[in-house]
């Protein structure tokens, strides 16, 4: 038995070919148990989105499960038969685990480092689940990669991207009206992202103009910054006025449309306004879009990306970063495939370590004077440390266990002191961080 995977991309194939196999998660309900059905498939899990059509199965090893998984996409979407042989990749083994874990991180993303991906392919795990088609194999797989995905980016700062949302709307605004000193610049919302914008436009020089659902929240933030703080219901009044203006709130539904904003333009005489909406729903109503260019220049998040806006300083670091922690959660995850029949008592010591690694991060973290960098270079060096004081029994114990040599593995429960617990099976070998998480991750 081994993993298998079969995959198109972006990366392999043109977007009109995805179209033609992209799978709704209502189309599985009653595909997914006939592909369980194919003589040599135990387990499958498809992951369909706008830029892939992925799945992963346990099988056994040969082509006879490979054509059994092409047959199944094939006639599921009614191509051509034979149509997935030449634009499909088939991973197996090894290179599953490692295509899996960059994917759960969105490295390998359309857009490099978007989060989204994570919740796809939890979505995808859960539905599998739901349908009875994950076993032990893919479970340990999918909820370590999400893990894996999960710290890559909270490791790294990726997870705090939104962060750079509001200096790119300044980036926007100076490429569009040019340095912001003497600007007038309206900020909508009083968020996290709100106020970031503030501070922002404040030290690049503009005069910041505030308005929230909340007067006295309005005013407290106009206050930190020396602005002004104006109502939400003069919405128009002030865009009239300001040169500029970025929302950020968290509504529900768009605070302005089209005929609100040409009004606040036709009092403008001619004078360019930029409305840069960092909203998720947009603030901003899409039919805004048509105003765009007559003197209006409005930017959404899908905008900022594209011009080139949303690529701070440091990104590609980031990102190197989250490749480097992708590939190290995705070379254990290998070796924890390779260690099953050492399983137990392998997964136990490995379990004792990651205790005594977050013990001692834990300890670590309260030392004064460390900033967040220094925080981090500690816990890597605990955790690489511990790694390495148990990599050689474990891999002694692996080996043991290949030659069916028992009484050494007892030695190694009698030395480590797990005599008498209950030694946690290979799906656990991550300890119960991870094991909370992973279920965290699967029921949100």
């Amino acid at each position: 038995m081994a993993l298998l995977a079969l995959t198109l991309s972006h990366r392999s194939v043109p977007l009109e070919d995805l179209e033609r196999v992209t799978i709704e998660p209502h189309e599985l309900v009653e595909a997914l148990p006939c592909l369980l059905r194919a003589p040599d498939v135990r387990e499958a899990i498809v992951l369909s989105t706008c830029n892939r059509v992925e799945i992963y199965a346990w099988a056994r090893e040969g082509e006879a499960a490979v054509e059994q998984i092409r047959l199944f996409l094939e006639d599921l979407k009614g191509v051509e038969p034979g149509w997935t042989r030449s634009r499909a990749r088939v991973l197996r083994g090894d290179e599953v685990i490692r295509h899996l874990f960059t994917v759960a991180a969105g490295l390998d993303s359309m857009v490099v480092g978007e989060s989204e991906i994570q919740g796809q392919v939890r979505d995808a795990y859960k539905l599998a689940a739901d349908l009875g088609a994950v076993g032990p194999h893919l479970h340990g797989l999918f909820r370590w990669a999400l893990e894996a995905g999960k710290r890559a980016r909270s490791a790294t700062g990726l997870s705090r991207a939104h962060e750079s949302f509001p200096r790119a709307a300044v980036r926007a605004i100076e490429t569009t009206l040019g340095p912001a000193r003497g600007l007038e610049a309206l900020v909508v919302g009083n968020g996290r992202m709100a106020r970031t914008s503030a501070r922002a436009l404040a030290r690049s020089g503009a005069r910041v103009w505030v308005a929230a659902r909340r007067p006295e929240a309005a005013s407290e933030l106009a206050a930190s910054v020396d602005g002004i703080a104006v109502p939400l219901t003069a919405l128009e009044d002030v865009l009239a006025q300001v040169d500029a203006a970025v929302f950020a709130t968290s509504a529900p539904e768009p605070l302005i449309g089209a005929e609100g904003l040409r009004r606040a333009l036709r009092s403008r005489r001619g004078r360019p306004l930029v409305v840069v909406d960092l909203g998720l729903p947009r603030n901003v109503h899409h039919d805004t879009a048509e105003l765009d260019g007559g003197g209006l220049a409005l930017f959404d998040l899908e905008r900022l990306d594209r011009a080139g806006f949303t690529v701070p300083g440091g990104r590609e670091a980031q990102l190197d970063a989250a490749a480097e922690v992708v590939r190290d959660e995705a070379e254990r995850c290998i070796a924890w495939f390779r260690s099953k029949p050492a399983g137990p008592v392998v997964a136990a010591i490995q379990a004792q370590a990651e205790r005594i690694a977050e013990a001692e991060v834990r300890a670590a973290a309260r030392i004064p004077g460390l900033d967040e960098r220094q925080r981090a270079a500690v816990e890597r060096a605990i955790r690489r440390t511990v790694r390495k004081l148990v990599h050689t029994p474990t891999v002694r114990a692996k080996e043991a266990s290949a030659r069916g040599d028992e009484a050494l593995l007892q030695a190694a429960r009698w030395l480590f002191g797990l005599d008498g617990l209950e030694v946690p099976s290979a799906a656990e070998a991550r300890g119960t961080d991870v094991e909370r998480s992973a279920n965290a991750e699967v029921v949100r």
